[in-house]
């Protein structure tokens, strides 16, 4: 349940509470709402204590390489979220140790704060903590520290998470460990994506043809067992031009002009083979009149079987009546290269894009927030797709040195590629379960490592809501 705003501005009066949230800031979406306890400490220095919990990013306490601020909760606590503030970007490493039973212990490692970033540390009984700037640019200019102890949550939380039916799959599938069958003690909402499309008569096609998506079902079905997993499929609805190249004038007069047999054939496809719900991305509507012709397709659907869309934090025109008839929105929080090539960090890829659909008019319980099991090259290049699988990077890694690939044109090149760690997607989920949002998306199944590996994803997802959520 979440703490009444006027209760915590009250709080915040009195100096009790190290907020940063709605009710104790002037701006509405500059910080989530969260529903997790804030602790009181102090510090042994009272002018960095006053900085650091005004709440104002204009002022700071300074830290550079190797130096530490040590906060004081004046007795054993119990807590498992630590939220930081910085005013700029200067942070390479930093980490959060806690002392207890006479000792420090290190707790937290994150490589960048940037304007927010829930630290998901574990439930986790201390007197102290301390923050360190392990490796900064210049000096660090921390702005806001909060010691948080998060609230059960009593609302479900979803877990989507989109699929490809190929032979990677085909392989998973068969397994008989829980290696793939383990994704689904965690994902609630599974999407088949790439699979299905609709013809220039709106009729449903089925790459690879019947019989082959029959058997897919089948053995995917197997494998989700017992777990209640909802099963969607995205339908793509992208028309091209003579070249080949995506139309996005002819996309919208396909569905102007071709919605009822459109819904009427995906009521029949949904129906023959169970699927919960279809699942729209298109990438990207531009014009109004696009706009009006995606919020269409939606709220026709919509009264056939449930409809989900995957959407970018940018650029978003949804109708009222098209946000009403969506079951959830997948926020695409990758890809989303930052002054460092970072394609997904923990503010940009984390409560910025949060912040920026619920902007759009997308209520945040409708919220999914991406989180990548892929990585990109710092150089931005659309030629390098390393997946999280096939790097060992520990519980806080998220930096494939030296990654080799090969462009379009032949040149082979090496350039650092970024990912999302185990400790980043844990932070991730925390920020969406403590917000409000309705959860998280993964994308996609076939990037991460096994579930039987220690530091997979969907163990990430797994753990946090397991200790916070339901």
């Amino acid at each position: 349940m979440k703490t009444g705003k006027k209760f915590l501005a009250a709080l915040c009066a009195l100096g009790v509470l190290t907020t940063g949230f709605a009710g104790c800031t002037a701006g509405k979406y500059d910080v989530p709402d969260l529903s997790s306890q804030a602790l009181s400490f102090s510090s042994e220095n009272e002018d960095q204590l006053k900085k650091i919990t005004d709440e104002k990013l204009s002022s700071y306490v300074t830290l550079s390489s190797g130096e530490s601020i040590e906060l004081n909760l004046g007795e054993e606590k119990t807590f498992d979220q630590v939220v930081l503030r910085e005013k700029g970007d200067n942070l390479n490493k930093f980490s959060i140790s806690v002392y207890a039973n006479n000792k420090w212990e290190k707790v937290y490692e994150g490589d960048r704060i940037l304007e927010y970033r829930l630290c998901y540390i574990g439930d986790v009984t201390a007197e102290k903590v301390k923050i360190t700037a392990e490796d900064c640019i210049e000096p660090v200019k921390l702005s806001e520290v909060q010691i948080r102890a998060s609230a059960e949550r009593t609302e479900s939380i979803k877990v989507s998470q989109y699929i490809c039916f190929d032979d990677h799959f085909d392989e998973m599938a068969a397994r008989t460990d829980n290696s793939f069958s383990g994704y689904y003690n965690v994902v609630t909402d599974a999407i088949i994506i790439g699979t299905i499309s609709l013809d220039e008569q709106g009729k449903v096609v089925i790459a690879g043809g019947e019989e082959q998506f029959a058997e897919r079902m089948e053995a995917f079905r197997k494998a989700i067992g017992e777990n209640d997993t909802k099963i969607w499929v995205t339908v793509g609805f992208d028309m091209k031009d003579a070249e080949g190249n995506r139309d996005h004038n002819a996309t919208a007069d396909f569905v102007n002009e071709n919605i009822e047999a459109i819904t009427a054939n995906i009521k029949a496809f949904t129906e023959k083979y169970g699927i919960y719900g279809v699942d729209y991305d298109w990438e990207y509507p531009e014009k109004s009149s696009q706009w009006k012709a995606y919020n269409k397709i939606i709220t026709e659907t919509a009264k056939v079987t449930k409809v989900s869309i995957a959407l970018p934090p940018w650029g978003i025109k949804l109708s009222d009546e098209a946000i009403a008839a969506l079951e959830h929105v997948n926020v695409m929080a990758y890809d989303l290269f930052d002054e460092r090539g970072d394609h997904a960090n923990s503010f940009v890829a984390g409560w910025d894009s949060i912040k920026k659909v619920m902007k759009s008019g997308i209520p945040i319980e409708k919220i999914l927030l991406g989180v990548p099991t892929y990585g990109r090259t710092t150089d931005k290049s659309g030629d390098a797709w390393p997946s999280y699988k096939d790097y060992d990077l520990g519980k806080w890694g998220n930096l494939i040195e030296d990654y080799p690939y090969t462009t379009a044109d032949g040149e082979k090149k090496t350039c650092d590629a970024y990912v999302n760690s185990y400790g980043q997607v844990r932070d991730k989920t925390a920020l969406a379960i403590s917000s409000g949002a309705g959860g998280i998306m993964i994308f996609r199944e076939g990037c991460d490592s096994d579930y039987t590996e220690q530091y997979c994803l969907h163990r990430a997802v797994e753990e946090v809501i397991e200790a916070t959520g339901k």
